[in-house]
C-alpha cells in the first residue's frame, strides 16, 4: 500500500481489548477469573484520525451493546477520552469529562523510545519493537513506572500515536500498555466526506501535573 507524504490523510482503526495474564505461567484463582472476565468483555473499536501533522484519537460511536453485560470492565479501562495531537509542534491534548466538568490536559510527550532492530510480520506489515517506561501518578500521590510495548510500521509514515504515545518513526501496529491491548485491525485511505480535526477549544485547561494534583484533592476528601 502506497501513502504519499505530503498529504496525508488517513483512518487507522484499531481494535482493542484487555490484556490477559499469560497463560504459559502458573495462574493465580485471581489471575483466572480476572483472564474470564477480560474475555467476556470482547473488543472495542477506537479510531485514529491522520491529517497532514494533526491527529484525533476517540472511541467509535459504533458501539456494541453491552446490555446483557453486568459490568463492562473494558469500558471502565478505556474510558472516554479524546486525544489531539500536532506533531508539527509535539502538543497533546487530552479532553477529559471528570465529575461532571470538562477539561483539556495539555503537556508535550516526550516517550525515551528504546528502538530495536527486532522485527515481526502482523498481519501484511513489517514491524519493529519499541519499548517505553511511563510514569504516572496514582489516586494517593505516588509516582508508579509502567512499562509501554509497541510495534510499529514504517511502511506507514504516521508520525501520530495512540493516545499519548508518540514519537515513533511509523504507525503503531500493537500496543500494550495501561492493561490494554491495541491492535490495527484496518487502514482507510479515502474515507467519506474526508478527515475533519478539529482541536479542542471547551474545557478548563491544565497540565498533566495539574489535574494529578485535583485527583489527589479529591480523593483525599473523600
Amino acid at each position: 500500500m502506497f501513502f504519499g507524504q505530503q498529504k496525508l490523510e488517513l483512518r487507522l482503526i484499531y481494535e482493542v481489548s484487555l490484556k490477559q495474564h499469560d497463560y504459559k505461567t502458573k495462574l493465580k484463582s485471581g489471575q483466572k477469573q480476572f483472564n474470564k472476565i477480560a474475555k467476556e468483555s470482547g473488543k472495542k473499536t477506537l479510531i485514529l484520525d491522520v491529517k497532514n501533522d494533526e491527529s484525533f484519537f476517540y472511541l467509535s460511536s459504533k458501539m456494541e451493546s453491552d446490555a446483557q453485560k453486568k459490568f463492562d470492565l473494558l469500558s471502565v479501562f478505556i474510558g472516554n477520552n479524546k486525544y489531539y495531537y500536532n506533531s508539527s509542534n509535539n502538543l497533546s491534548i487530552t479532553e477529559k469529562i471528570f465529575l461532571g466538568e470538562n477539561f483539556m490536559i495539555v503537556k508535550e510527550p516526550n516517550f525515551s523510545w528504546n528502538l530495536t532492530q527486532e522485527q515481526l510480520v502482523i498481519g501484511k506489515h513489517n514491524c519493529y519493537k519499541a519499548t517505553a517506561i511511563k510514569e504516572v501518578t496514582n489516586r494517593l500521590g505516588k509516582k508508579i513506572k509502567k512499562e509501554i510495548l509497541v510495534w510499529y510500521a514504517l511502511e506507514i509514515p504516521v508520525r501520530a500515536g495512540i493516545k499519548d504515545f508518540q514519537g515513533l518513526p511509523g504507525a503503531i501496529v500493537y500496543l500494550e500498555a495501561e492493561g490494554l491491548v491495541y491492535k490495527l485491525s484496518e487502514i482507510i485511505t479515502k474515507p467519506d466526506n474526508g478527515i475533519q480535526i478539529e482541536k479542542p477549544s471547551k474545557g478548563k485547561i491544565v497540565t498533566q501535573e495539574e489535574f494529578d494534583k485535583i485527583l489527589l484533592r479529591i480523593n483525599k476528601v473523600r
